[in-house]
């Protein structure tokens, strides 16, 4: 695996990535809570809400990734997947501890690729731009699937793609394990593993220190 990377970044060179923290998930009354969530899903929240907090301060962007389903979708009308998250629901909403503040951007999505037929673009378009000179600092769940696609996402599209590994929930350790096996291939030089500890933010423009060894 990858070592964890120290990030020193900035309002003008960093954004927040906030995937699919939300009821169904994060809180005990949500659809898919059961005993492995209760242990994998507080710490992480609590990992979250501290970046939240740094990230408010130092008025880094933050972008909310919002899975959400009509159930017209072919996973649902073509491949059986069961039906959930459907829009508007208590379910789907991004839980109390972070909920977005008018100033943040939430980017709904209807699959487990934040990118396909959203406005992602779009916004990133708008806060980055140039992807080259920007972290895109990635929490959220699952390691193994929405925040997997989200980090291919970015790689593609040139971020400096940073997985907040103690940020990241998975409802199985294997998936977690295999997922992070997967960013650590070396033809994925521009994903790096970091931890909360690891990042530093601030307002400054001018807070820049070293950046990551691509592929280490």
């Amino acid at each position: 695996m990858k070592s964890l990377q120290p990030i020193v970044a900035n309002r003008t060179n960093a954004i927040l990535v906030i995937v699919d923290v939300q009821n169904r998930n994060c809180h005990p009354d949500g659809e898919s809570w059961d005993e492995h969530k209760a242990r994998v899903v507080p710490p992480a929240l609590a990992v979250i809400g501290d970046l939240v907090g740094r990230a408010r301060e130092t008025e880094v962007p933050i972008v909310y990734i919002q899975s959400v389903r009509t159930h017209d979708e072919p996973e649902v009308t073509v491949f059986g997947y069961k039906k959930g998250m459907k829009v508007g629901s208590w379910d789907v909403e991004i839980v109390d501890a972070i909920r977005p503040r008018p100033e943040d951007h939430v980017v709904q999505k209807f699959s487990h690729d934040a990118f396909y037929r959203t406005k992602l673009d779009a916004v990133l378009d708008e806060l980055v731009p140039e992807p080259t000179e920007c972290f895109a600092l990635l929490v959220g769940g699952a390691t193994n699937l929405c925040v997997y696609h989200a980090t291919m996402g970015f790689y593609l599209r040139n971020y400096w793609t940073v997985v907040v590994t103690d940020g990241c929930y998975t409802r199985y350790d294997e998936g977690r394990d295999r997922a992070l096996a997967q960013f650590s291939e070396p033809s994925y030089p521009n994903i790096f593993l970091s931890s909360s500890n690891l990042i530093e933010l601030s307002a400054d423009p001018s807070f820049t220190g070293p950046r990551p060894v691509p592929g280490r």
